[in-house]
């Protein structure tokens, strides 16, 4: 510990360390100097850099997933929940490396919460009077601590993401492509599939006529409405702590009341304002505690809320293969089997969204020798939540607009709809008049004409030729 902070009385979430002018600073903990009003967005950046990390090993894991499941014939869509999909007869994509990447997730979204901590000096050491005094607070410099083992315990989960994603990359036969577009990847598993898609012979011959607006996700997905249900959940649950909790101090009051009065600043007010804790473990400053038991408990939390995140991120994956796909009626989609795919703003704001909640919930719920949790956290979290269930629901709920049918990242519909893969970019739209007056929809690598309101269209995916032949049939 450096000179200057021996005799200091510090506050680290909601416990009073007193270092007394010989002793030592926590085992394995360092206290940091920073420039002012830096350490709050110091652990934001952390959080951004952290999540960026794991959704890179993340995306190769999946990737690894999409081909292992195409090769046993259970790959449907282009999105599915990682975690909850598993390949029978491929190693890196079964069901127990699947519960390492869990593991990993919650260690280090855990440890992260806990590596770091904003740091409050309170008070001097008097050798006269032999107390600490309180002082005016030092706006000059802001302090974090850092908690060695929290810090080792986000290696060892960086490091289970990192021998998933290894494994899965040098465990694996050829992948379809390294990108998230849906056309690209539609199209490398209908060269695989090979199939022969005479999809005409089913059809009757009342062709159904072009609907100016398609089904929305939750009519096309019905299963989404499990990932509806789990957001307004997690929704309710935080109002609930919220109210519960003021309810609390307004009968208890807090606390931290004095050194929010104390201190001008807006990251102490953020942190310390109706914050409560409750003392689980007895230690004394500089002689025991490696906050082990409340690393545990942090790791718990973080992979309640981290399970989640994973969970709801599939409403934004099936977003984006749904606008990808739908801007062939209009401008074109571009079958770009490249990794820049994977920078769609769907995919750049669900990570936002993750590296923000999770910065939150770390302020909101915290443990080390106690456990502590922050009403004005709780509220934003409750805050982001509700944001989030409304913007599920319009998700869900919306009806795209256009004549092209939807499809949220169905490989077997886009298959069938898609009838010539042969171009750079995909345009779909109204091919002509094929025989008896009915029209035919397909797609090209030009603009095509849109279709034609009250005029019988074709099933999708069928060739003229196919639809000749059947008409000579007749």
């Amino acid at each position: 510990m450096p000179p200057e902070f021996r005799g200091t009385s510090f506050l680290i979430n909601c416990f009073n360390h007193n270092i007394f002018p010989d002793e030592q600073w926590l085992p394995s903990h360092i206290i940091v100097k920073l420039p002012p009003m830096t350490s709050t967005v110091t652990t934001l950046l952390f959080s951004f850099l952290v999540t960026a990390i794991l959704d890179t090993t993340n995306f190769i894991h999946a990737v690894t997933l999409k081909a292992a499941l195409l090769r046993e014939g259970k790959l449907a869509f282009n999105s599915n929940i990682r975690l909850l999909s598993n390949a029978s007869s491929h190693g890196p994509n079964a069901w127990y490396m699947n519960f390492v990447s869990c593991l990993g997730l919650g260690i280090t979204y855990g440890a992260l919460s806990a590596a770091t901590t904003d740091v409050v000096p309170l008070s001097k050491y008097n050798d006269k009077t032999k107390l600490f005094e309180r002082h005016e607070r030092d706006q000059s410099s802001d302090f974090i601590d850092i908690n060695g083992p929290a810090v080792t315990f986000l290696g060892v989960g960086i490091l289970l993401q990192a021998i998933v994603s290894t494994y899965s990359l040098f465990g694996s036969p050829a992948v379809l492509t390294w990108g998230n577009c849906v056309l690209a990847n539609a199209k490398a598993v209908a060269k695989i599939k090979d199939s022969d898609r005479d999809l005409c012979h089913d059809t009757s011959p009342d062709f159904p006529r072009p609907m100016s607006k398609q089904p929305s996700m939750l009519e096309a997905v019905p299963q989404i409405n499990l990932i509806r249900r789990l957001i307004w959940t997690y929704c309710g649950l935080f109002v609930a702590i919220c109210i519960a909790h003021g309810i609390y101090i307004s009968k208890n009051s807090y606390p931290t009341l004095d050194i929010v009065e104390w201190s001008p600043d807006t990251d102490v007010y953020w942190r310390y304002y109706g914050a409560s804790s409750w003392l689980y473990v007895r230690t004394r400053a500089g002689k025991s505690s490696s906050f082990t038991l409340g690393l545990v408990i942090q790791v718990l939390l973080q992979s309640f809320i981290a399970f989640g995140l994973h969970c709801i991120e599939l409403l934004f994956n099936i977003s984006r293969d749904e606008a990808t796909w739908r801007q062939m009626e209009f401008v074109g989609s571009k079958v770009d089997p490249s990794f820049s795919t994977n920078f769609r703003w769907q995919t750049l704001l669900m990570m936002s969204f993750k590296a923000l909640t999770q910065w939150v919930f770390g302020f909101a719920f915290t443990a080390d020798i106690m456990f502590n949790c922050a009403i004005l956290p709780e509220v934003a979290l409750a805050l982001l939540f509700l944001v989030l269930a409304v913007a599920a629901e319009y998700m869900t709920r919306n009806h795209p607009k256009g004549n092209l049918p939807a499809v949220y990242g169905n490989f077997n519909r886009m298959i069938e709809i898609v009838d010539d893969w042969e171009h750079k970019r995909l345009f779909w739209g109204d091919k002509g008049e094929s025989v008896g007056g009915t029209r035919f929809a397909g797609t090209a690598g030009q603009r095509l004409a849109d279709l034609q309101a009250g005029k019988n269209y074709c099933n999708f995916g069928c060739s003229k030729i196919e639809l000749e032949h059947k008409a000579l049939d007749i």
